[in-house]
């Protein structure tokens, strides 16, 4: 793909949590490929169990990689969009919507998350920013996986449970983010966008 597309794909490690190393990631990137006009914001922390047993360190880990990170990110690379205008998409979950498991801090950050995009999807549209998220459903990552693995059973259950009677597809999440952040959504900002087979929909 990056033959065929004559592009260049680099990677960069940094702590979303972490204000001074998500500026010094934007400004390398700046640097090094050029201005930045789509950002996805896809790191994610999540821990099961019964919210009375929430400790507050996992609580704290959460917030800090979910909603804080979402926050530093879009501020940093946000910035300079707001002269050249750009695309944000926020990965939510349908855990912002219904409850889907024992955990609270996951599903509170997420809900956070999508409104997160319709408050910036307002206030950025005049300088050309759009900013939408997407809440997708139960995916085949290597997560699920491994769930399946350790407890097939359990995975069996939750597969049950999506109307369309399987785990999405990845590609089936990237599809609907690559939109958001194309031309092909320019009337689209603020707006949340479900991609869960149906499950949130029962």
């Amino acid at each position: 793909m990056t033959a065929a597309t004559a592009a260049r794909v680099m990677f960069y490690a940094m702590d979303v949590s972490d204000s001074a190393s998500v500026v010094a990631t934007s400004n390398a990137i700046e640097a090094e490929i050029g201005p930045v006009h789509g950002l996805v914001v896809n790191a994610a922390y999540a821990f099961f169990s019964p919210s009375i047993a929430h400790n507050e360190e996992e609580w704290r880990r959460v917030i800090d990689v979910n909603l804080n990170g979402a926050f530093l990110c879009v501020r940093a690379f946000g910035q300079p969009m707001l002269e050249r205008g750009g695309s944000v998409v926020l990965i939510s979950s349908i855990a912002a919507r219904t409850s889907v498991g024992p955990h609270l801090a996951y599903s509170a950050s997420k809900v956070a998350l999508s409104h997160m995009a319709a408050v910036l999807g307002v206030e950025w549209a005049e300088h050309g920013v759009r900013v939408n998220a997407l809440e997708p459903g139960y995916t085949a990552t290597s997560a699920i996986e491994h769930l399946k693995e350790d407890a097939p059973e359990v995975a069996s259950s939750i597969e049950n449970t999506i109307p369309i009677k399987r785990f999405l597809r990845p590609d089936e999440i990237a599809s609907p983010t690559c939109f958001l952040l194309s031309d092909w959504a320019s009337g689209m900002t603020g707006s949340v966008v479900i991609a869960d087979g149906g499950m949130s929909a029962k």
